[in-house]
């Protein structure tokens, strides 16, 4: 199930946006991922920069 970052709000599979806030930043619930607090991008939990935008995550 994809989650918006933002506003944690459950999305659609093909959807572009959030339907609540209208992020374009998402994660999938159950990997184990964190969101770039700098740009929302999903990364590994293992990585140490952002692989979108290279914002340190830790």
């Amino acid at each position: 199930m994809r989650k918006c970052v933002k506003c944690y709000a459950e999305t659609d599979e093909g959807a572009q946006i959030c339907k609540e806030c209208g992020s374009d930043k998402f994660f999938i619930e159950g990997e184990k991922t964190i969101p770039c607090l700098h740009c929302g991008q999903a990364n590994k939990e293992s990585q140490k920069e952002c692989l979108a935008c290279g914002h340190r995550l830790r």
